[in-house]
């Protein structure tokens, strides 16, 4: 979860840069913003049937495999131009939107797993580590996007930014997002709370509440 609130501030902080002083077409921007919202909201009844048929850990890992290339492409937006920009943040609000429906899901599975386990529910931290984990991700998306681009020598005030700095922009906007992705679905890879165990935890919880 903190690494996808890294990724979502360093593009969200970047596409601007992308679109001007990479591909300096500044008018798709709205085009870019719609793309990457629309989906997110248009497939929530699709990923919502599609977890509960195939689990909520596969559906986000599926999400994540897609999102990787779609950070990954990014890097080649110099070559592809504007169109593969657009393609590519369409497939990333396609694994971002799986994300949004499945995370917190499985936050509550955990909060019912701990509560088995201490007898205490938990929402409230919880919710405020979550907080925390997307206030501080988003934080130091801004942090390094800002000093990766002062070290590439970025200069608000030039019509033409050189080509280190273009693939610096390039490379915060895609390249560490991708990584980032890539070491988190090799450690979500190990989780193995699965809907027979959730299943499990709540009728467990039932009976220690005295519920039919």
């Amino acid at each position: 979860y903190g690494i996808e609130a890294f990724a979502a501030g360093s593009i969200g902080v970047m596409v601007p840069f992308i679109m001007d002083d990479v591909l300096g077409r500044m008018d798709l921007q709205e085009i870019l913003i719609g793309l990457y919202a629309i989906p997110q909201f248009l497939f929530i009844p699709l990923w919502v049937r599609i977890a509960r048929r195939v689990g909520k850990k596969k559906l986000w890992m599926w999400g994540m495999a897609a999102v990787i290339p779609g950070y990954g492409g990014i890097i080649w937006a110099n070559q592809g131009g504007p169109a593969l920009v657009l393609v590519l943040v369409t497939i990333l609000a396609c694994g971002i939107g799986i994300a949004a429906i499945v995370v917190p899901s499985i936050k509550a599975d955990i909060i019912d797993y701990d509560e088995l386990q201490t007898g205490e529910r938990k929402e409230g931290a919880y919710t405020a580590a979550w907080n925390f984990i997307r206030k501080f991700g988003g934080g130091l998306a801004l942090g390094v996007s800002g000093l990766l681009l002062q070290l590439a020598g970025y200069d608000g005030a030039a019509e033409v930014q050189t080509e280190t700095v273009r693939n610096t922009i390039l490379l915060i906007a895609g390249g560490l997002p991708a990584a980032g992705y890539a070491i988190g679905m090799l450690l979500f890879s190990r989780f193995s709370l699965n809907e027979a165990e959730h299943a499990d935890v709540l009728a467990q919880l039932r009976e220690r509440r005295g519920e039919s």
